[in-house]
């Protein structure tokens, strides 16, 4: 795509493909197969002499075109190829990711579809330009001694709730705990109360009512 952005007979700024498979009740089992997405792009790229933009996009005729088609046909800008395989590429990670182990082909869980995608891994390091090449070095042949068999376990999504299930007291838990709320809130009352009363007689009798309380100076002088 760089090489491409480059030339000035295409001139591109930037574009978005889109792809979507053909079927997706009934997908094909041949993930190598070039008809396996149907595709969508729109590109915009600068006219002649830079005034103004055009923009590349399939007509009525040529919407849901497949990626074999528009190699074939040579039509402008030919990444179909290359973007076909990026697109299954991160179509197999995510199903594996996902553990869609076996409801779809999936490059990662077959053996000769890696070698198949892999196989030009080499060569495709040549041509990154100014792009940043991934950890892989060589093809899956080459380094399966090393990485061992394909194998992938399926996903299980899974959350923590802040808090417990709500599960029903017993009747001794629950009469137990009524009651002891209940005397709480009746001491609280009391307490209330009292200290009300204290107020209410301090107001009346400035001089304090237990000082003038009889019994209470007979035990002061005992």
């Amino acid at each position: 795509m760089q090489t491409i952005r480059g030339e000035e007979v295409n001139n591109l700024r930037k574009g978005t493909i889109h792809f979507s498979q053909s079927d997706a009740s009934q997908p094909l089992q041949d993930i190598t197969d070039l008809r396996f997405f149907n595709i969508d792009y729109r590109y915009i790229t600068n006219t002649v002499g830079g005034a103004g933009v055009d923009i590349l996009a399939p007509s009525e005729e040529q919407f849901k075109q497949t990626v074999s088609s528009l190699a074939s046909s040579d039509t402008s800008p030919n990444v179909w190829i290359a973007s076909d395989s990026l697109a299954k590429s991160f179509y197999s990670t995510i199903m594996t990711d996902l553990g869609q182990i076996s409801a779809a082909p999936n490059i990662l869980t077959n053996a000769t579809t890696l070698q198949y995608f892999t196989k030009n891994i080499t060569d495709m390091q040549k041509s990154t330009l100014n792009a940043i090449p991934g950890p892989a070095t060589d093809s899956y042949d080459a380094l399966k001694a090393q990485t061992g068999p394909l194998q992938t376990s399926a996903s299980v999504i899974s959350t923590k709730y802040l808090c417990q299930v709500p599960t029903r007291k017993s009747w001794g838990s629950l009469f137990t705990s009524i009651l002891v709320a209940d005397l709480v809130f009746m001491q609280a009352l009391w307490k209330v109360f009292t200290m009300c009363t204290d107020a209410w007689l301090s107001h009346k009798d400035p001089r304090g009512t237990k000082q003038n309380c009889p019994s209470l100076q007979a035990l002061r002088v005992e």
